[in-house]
């Protein structure tokens, strides 16, 4: 109950609101707690010392002078270090034509999805800049401030970025993430450039089946980022909520089954793919597809390579430091000698073969010039 400041001190601790100075003789009913894991206030077992009529007046004088609740709301969120949630406070909205911040808070501390966050999260999770705030009526009154238009964070898309997307959808015919519509443009942009890898997969462009299964396998990647994301912040707190963190390491793995057993089934991964043939993808296959196909550049003047000086001078060193290193006894030589003998012996055989049957060809190209005749 509140306390009077001319009246006699009341035994025990005095609790005094850091706003209007009234003295209160118990923290539970007269102050808001903050989030349980906001660094702020830790002395004062997590309660604000702000008493609730001043942090409802607050809210109520920031919503009449913004024309805004939902900015209010958020104001109120900073100050209190709670988390802000659209979602929350649209509910709140829906069910109840007049709140209190006290409502708001049940909300959100009653729903798991939002336990153990602050008002920093929210920032960093896109909350705070869903929506633009703008005042409802034309001017403002004299004294009054204008309402802060937020903006959302704005997100680069790089030359790498669009392309993979537009590759996406060539591929697909269609925007396969077009559905996402809570997501923010960092979370389809980092799905864009994961589905852009899985379109390269074999005969994946003929396989609807296998096209779906990669666009659940890339949302369930981006589940996991955001599993890693909440886990790092755990393992970073003071005070670590093993609980949470189990159970929070036991949906990581359930989604990484999840995504193992789709690429093994429909023979997405390399590991799992019967159709992979050994050195496919490598630069040498590359290169020998080019080739296949008729690509010009990647034609190789073996020639000029074998020829060039530098080329000549590396191998004459290689060769060099090879024999200051062999130490060769006479048995040694003589093998050697005897197999370079037979490999000039065997080379021989082969250049003669080759004369002979270019020679042959030479005169068929002379016979067919003549119009096959002898003459």
């Amino acid at each position: 109950m509140p306390v009077k400041m001319n009246s006699r001190k009341p035994k025990g601790n005095v609790y005094k609101c850091a706003s209007c100075g009234m003295e209160y003789t118990a923290l539970t009913g007269n102050f808001y707690k903050s989030s349980t894991k906001s660094p702020l206030w830790l002395a004062n077992n997590g309660y604000v010392p702000i008493c609730k009529t001043c942090i409802d007046k607050f809210k109520s004088v920031i919503a009449d002078r913004y024309k805004s609740e939902e900015y209010a709301m958020k104001v109120i969120c900073h100050y209190m270090d709670w988390y802000f949630s659209g979602d929350a406070f649209a509910s709140l909205a829906k069910n109840a034509q007049q709140y209190t911040p006290g409502m708001y808070s049940r909300i959100v501390n009653n729903n798991t999805q939002y336990k153990g966050k602050t008002f920093i999260d929210s920032i960093f999770d896109g909350e705070i800049s869903k929506t633009n705030i703008v005042a409802e009526k034309n001017g403002t009154a004299p004294g009054e401030m204008s309402p802060p238009t937020v903006k959302p964070l704005e997100v680069k898309w790089d030359d790498k970025d669009e392309k993979n997307r537009r590759y996406v959808i060539e591929t697909y015919g269609y925007d396969p993430l077009e559905d996402m519509f809570d997501a923010t443009v960092m979370d389809k942009k980092y799905c864009y450039n994961a589905l852009s890898g899985y379109c390269d997969t074999e005969g994946i462009s003929e396989d609807g089946h296998k096209m779906m299964c990669c666009v659940s396998m890339v949302k369930t990647f981006l589940q996991i980022k955001k599993l890693d994301d909440e886990i790092n912040k755990i393992s970073n707190d003071f005070e670590i909520d093993d609980a949470r963190l189990k159970n929070l390491m036991a949906s990581k793995k359930q989604a990484l089954d999840t995504i193992t057993n789709l690429a093994k089934d429909n023979n997405i991964s390399s590991q799992w793919n019967k159709n992979i043939r050994a050195g496919q993808g490598t630069m040498s296959d590359k290169i020998k597809e080019m080739y296949e196909n008729g690509f010009d550049p990647s034609r190789v003047n073996l020639f000029d390579i074998k020829t060039c000086e530098s080329i000549r001078q590396t191998a004459d060193l290689s060769f060099q430091s090879i024999m200051e290193q062999l130490r060769l006894d006479e048995n040694d030589y003589t093998r050697v000698i005897s197999n370079q003998r037979e490999m000039v012996r065997e080379m021989t055989d082969e250049l003669d073969k080759l004369r002979e049957e270019n020679r042959q060809l030479s005169n068929e190209v002379l016979f067919l010039r003549n119009g096959g005749s002898e003459d």
